[in-house]
């Protein structure tokens, strides 16, 4: 099976670093709550240092566990909302990460259908912007994902 990134139209740490950056920049545009904006930018900022599979997933269940704790110790929902943004934002990377590593052979699993899309979207765009192309389609990310049926 080729793979998407074979014809380096960005590696898999630029893609990363592209995740994390377009991801900062939607929150500073979008977000409005002071504490959701904390958290959103240090999630993403904290998938900088995830490099593999398993940091992600250790990174996400020590997430996942603080958040039962906050509730039950009654933190107080601005605190807890700030940590549950930072922890999508883990979770949206991770899911794009998942997609990558699939074209190569790094990670055999489910992958999100919006996942597969959007990173289809960046690497079309960085193509077109590296031949200066417009309307240029790449081989579809959804070639690589046989028996991926999981759709977020």
């Amino acid at each position: 099976m080729p793979h998407i990134l074979q014809e380096d139209p960005m590696n898999i740490e630029e893609l990363k670093a592209k995740l994390i950056e377009d991801g900062i920049e939607s929150v500073k545009k979008i977000e409005t709550r002071p504490e959701r904006i904390r958290g959103a930018i240090a999630g993403f900022e904290m998938c900088r240092k995830l490099q593999s599979k398993w940091d992600f997933d250790d990174c996400l269940r020590n997430r996942q566990a603080k958040e039962i704790e906050m509730m039950t110790d009654n933190e107080g929902p601005l605190v807890y909302w700030e940590h549950r943004t930072a922890t999508v934002q883990i979770q949206f990377v991770y899911d794009r990460m998942k997609v990558a590593w699939t074209q190569f052979g790094l990670y055999s699993g489910p992958v999100s259908a919006r996942a597969v899309l959007h990173i289809n979207e960046l690497l079309t765009e960085e193509e077109q912007r590296e031949k200066g192309e417009e309307g240029k389609q790449i081989r579809s990310v959804q070639d690589g994902c046989e028996g991926s049926e999981k759709a977020s």
